[in-house]
């Protein structure tokens, strides 16, 4: 006969260890790979210079974004890490501070959130196309289901991203941002 059967006893020892260990290790793989993932939200995780990638992205000292972005911890070190890549950065943390913002022709873009404590970041995003503004709208929010993103774009957002994400890729999407409308012929910089 061929088959030849292991004894319980002889098993491997990567394979004899209490199903707790693995879970655990297991675990903290993922709680490493959720932290490289939110380099948004963990500043300083990664290595990189953030100045140099926004540099190697087009940003220059007078692309001005605003940040419409409730959450004050979240809102404070994108607009560290946006400044640090070149930007100048506005933030607004209500829809009311945001809708009223002054020279809204100026910014090179807008990054928004959905979900803010006066109302939705979608009624406002509606406000501004119906008023006839052309800036870069890229939406960056928690609401992640598929209606969420359609009705985000047909109302006119130019890009969607869904929380958490990697700063490089929020870098990434602007920088195509702009790139699309030196193409199109708009005035981003």
């Amino acid at each position: 006969d061929d088959h030849q059967t292991v004894p319980p006893h002889a098993a491997t020892a990567k394979s004899a260890a209490p199903p707790h260990i693995h879970l655990r290790s297991m675990a903290r793989r993922i709680a490493i790979q959720a932290d490289e993932d939110l380099t948004i939200c963990q500043d300083g995780v990664r290595n990189i210079c953030d100045r140099d990638l926004g540099r190697k992205l087009g940003a220059e000292a007078d692309v001005r974004i605003l940040l419409v972005e409730d959450d004050p911890e979240l809102g404070r070190r994108l607009s560290e890490r946006l400044d640090r890549a070149g930007f100048a950065v506005d933030w607004a943390q209500t829809v009311a501070t945001a809708r009223d913002w002054p020279d809204l022709d100026l910014i090179a873009a807008i990054i928004l959130d959905l979900g803010l404590p006066d109302g939705d970041g979608l009624d406002l995003l509606r406000l501004w196309r119906t008023q006839g503004a052309t800036v870069p709208i890229l939406i960056l929010t928690a609401r992640g289901n598929w209606r969420d993103k359609v009705e985000g774009l047909n109302c006119g957002a130019d890009d969607f991203l869904v929380k958490p994400i990697r700063f490089e890729e929020l870098l990434a999407r602007l920088h195509a941002l702009w790139r699309r409308g030196r193409v199109e012929g708009g005035n981003l910089l």
